[in-house]
Parts: structure tokens; sequence; C-alpha cells
């Protein structure tokens, strides 16, 4: 059984994070440690489909779907992701997507992803992931009409 204080958001310590879903261990294991170095966003990438259950619950700030990975029952949940997250405004939604599939981009596009990446490793989804959740805490914080770079001499 899975933790719940180890998904989406459950922990209010307001550090954000990211939902990863691949079939992929290796790619799993390489997304939590990038993120986990970058020390800005902690990373929830469920391996069983009780645990994909449990993180639906969560809150994320960033949502990365590697369906070249994904195949069968796992390939629809990936898609439901994608169009269950796409209806939250504060979340970016990433698909990697198989190369030249057409089919693919236009579902994932209907469904609300953000950003669709053919032929891109989880990885590169994590970088672009990552400069998309920056840019998007900026313009946040800017609406606020706050400085972003602190206060300035005048």
């Amino acid at each position: 059984m899975v933790a719940l204080s180890t998904v989406g958001s459950d922990a209010c310590d307001g550090v954000p994070r990211c939902l990863a879903f691949t079939a992929n261990r290796s790619a799993r294991d390489r997304v939590r440690a990038a993120l986990a170095l970058d020390g800005r966003m902690r990373c929830v990438a469920p391996a069983s489909r009780e645990h994909l259950a449990i993180s639906r619950h969560g809150i994320y700030s960033i949502v990365i779907i590697d369906l070249p990975s994904l195949v069968g029952d796992w390939r629809q949940d990936g898609l439901s992701l994608i169009e269950q997250w796409a209806r939250w405004e504060r979340a970016v939604v990433i698909a990697c997507g198989q190369t030249e599939d057409a089919d693919e981009e236009q579902t994932v596009r209907m469904l609300g992803a953000g950003v669709y990446l053919p032929g891109a490793p989880l990885d590169a989804a994590v970088d672009v992931a990552m400069r998309s959740w920056l840019w998007q805490t900026r313009r946040e914080i800017d609406g606020l009409g706050r400085l972003v770079g602190g206060p300035s001499a005048q």
C-alpha cells in the first residue's frame, strides 16, 4: 500500500509537485533524480495502477505523460490524465508522443495538453516542463503587481 503522504500535495509544505507517468522504470528514476537534484519540485511517478489511482487526488504544477511507453489500460490512463489535468489551468500538461503520429497528436491536443513533444524522451519533457513552470510562476507573480527581481533601486 502506498502512503498518501508520498503523493500529490498531501503534505502542505508549499513545495510544488510533478506527476510523471511512464511505464519505463529507468525514465521514472531519472525524472525523480533530476527534480530532486534541482530541489524546486518533488516528483510523483506512479509505478502501479494502485499508486496512479491515489496520485490522481494530488495537486500538481506539472503533469508529464510518456505515451510511447504506455500500452493497453496504461495508455488509456495516460490519456485520461491529460484530460483531467488540462482542465486545471495552473498545471502545465506535457505529453511525449510517437514520432510523426498525427492521430496521436490530434488526440492529445483535443484532450487539452499544453505541449506535445513527438519523439522526445521523458528527460526532455522535464526540461520543457521546468521552463514552462518557471515562466508561469513568474507571470503569476508579475500579475500580482510584485517585482520579480526584488525591490528596484530608485
